[in-house]
């Protein structure tokens, strides 16, 4: 996986880790204005998730939560250390609201 800017790159090399060690379930990735906050790992997160065979899934995904408007989860489902489905939620409140819905 590639790397990204700051303090994404701690997470990315824990997300190597998990590749390296051929880590089968779920990881959740838990953001408050582009700030990681938790990450959770399971054998399954109980989410709506989307196959992929995308290798830089991600890069596409941190990149989105890494902006500071982003509040919300990402997940990753790891088979046998390669994530095959991922998901994420974003939610809306405070300016990110206003924003969305106008003043």
């Amino acid at each position: 996986m590639e790397k990204m800017n700051g303090r994404f790159n701690r997470i990315f090399a824990y997300l190597n880790r998990k590749k390296d060690e051929q880590f089968s379930g779920s990881i959740k990735l838990s953001f408050e204005s582009g700030v990681c906050m938790a990450i959770s790992e399971a054998n399954r997160h109980d989410v709506p998730v989307t196959r992929t065979d995308d290798t830089a899934i991600a890069v596409s995904c941190l990149a989105m939560a890494e902006k500071q408007d982003f509040n919300g989860a990402v997940v990753f489902v790891f088979e046998s250390g390669k994530i095959t489905e991922y998901s994420y939620s974003k939610t809306y409140r405070g300016d990110t609201l206003k924003k969305l819905l106008g003043d």
